[in-house]
């Protein structure tokens, strides 16, 4: 994905992460500091979000559902899909969270008109959408039929 943005965008996206050695990671730094155009487009990981950012316009979080957003250790403790809200709104910048699985905090937020949502309705290349069935577990287990109706559902 780096190097696709990378001959779109060219010399203005930097990385940021933790894979690069510190030089890098401090010259990504300095480069957000100054507001150098080598860093309009900042492609990251989950420390990313403590840059130094001054112009902030847009943060995308891919697979916003993920758990590995959430960081357990070491310290400082944080969800960064949680934190990347923050700090687009403290910026006053727009958030766009990607999932084909919405987490369930975010689907609850578009149900309660707090998210826009937007549908893909189609995916890259035109690959077939998978079929979908919704299965009614509460009334599955009333009927006591439980984990055989998951079974019934997903062998056919």
């Amino acid at each position: 994905m780096i190097s696709r943005l990378q001959d779109y965008f060219g010399e203005r996206i930097s990385v940021f992460h933790s894979k690069y050695n510190i030089q890098e990671r401090v010259e990504v730094w300095n480069n957000v500091l100054k507001g150098m155009e080598k860093a309009q487009i900042i492609i990251g990981a989950r420390s990313s979000l403590f840059l130094p950012f001054d112009n902030l316009g847009l943060i995308i979080v891919d697979e916003e559902h993920e758990n590995s957003f959430k960081q357990f250790d070491p310290a400082p403790r944080y969800h960064a899909r949680d934190a990347a809200i923050v700090l687009a709104n403290l910026h006053d910048a727009n958030i766009l969270l990607g999932s084909a699985t919405p987490s369930i905090e975010s689907y609850y937020n578009v149900k309660q008109s707090k998210y826009g949502y937007a549908e893909i309705n189609r995916r890259f290349g035109n690959v077939l959408m998978p079929d979908m069935e919704l299965v009614d577990f509460k009334e599955a287990l009333r009927k006591k039929e439980g984990k055989r109706a998951f079974f019934r559902t997903t062998i056919g």
